[in-house]
């Protein structure tokens, strides 16, 4: 799973918009203190063996990918530029092989139980992709 999630770290930083659009970057679980905003979260949700055929292992890996801002309609459409960039994309892998991600659900805006340094209410816009993988 290192490798997929490295793979999504590597894809996030080598896009030619992300990084402009979540200056905060992409973080694994949580993000640093003091993060600029906005950035994005990513957190496996579940990552079930699915089959197994001889010595291959086939897995369906749910990852959440939260991004945190706080002007509603902004994040949300970072959101989407950043929908566009995974859904449907095949990644290349250290080890094994990804062969499919889709979109579980549309991005939903969820307001925060907090604020930034100048009191702005927080926005998370969370959305989860399922990675199929073997190895």
């Amino acid at each position: 799973m290192i490798a997929l999630l490295t793979a999504i770290k590597a894809k996030f930083a080598g896009d030619s918009q992300l990084p402009g659009l979540f200056p905060g970057g992409l973080w694994r679980n949580r993000a640093g203190r003091g993060t600029a905003m906005p950035y994005v979260v990513s957190d496996v949700a579940s990552a079930p063996t699915q089959t197994y055929y001889g010595e291959k292992h086939y897995n369906d890996v749910a990852i959440r990918l939260t991004a945190y801002g706080t002007d509603h309609d902004t994040v949300g459409a970072a959101m989407e530029t950043l929908d566009g960039k995974f859904n449907g994309t095949i990644l290349t892998l250290a080890s094994g092989t990804h062969i499919n991600v889709y979109r579980a659900g549309e991005p939903v805006p969820v307001p925060q139980a907090m604020v930034d340094g100048s009191n702005n209410e927080i926005w998370a816009w969370t959305a989860t992709y399922v990675f199929s993988t073997y190895n």
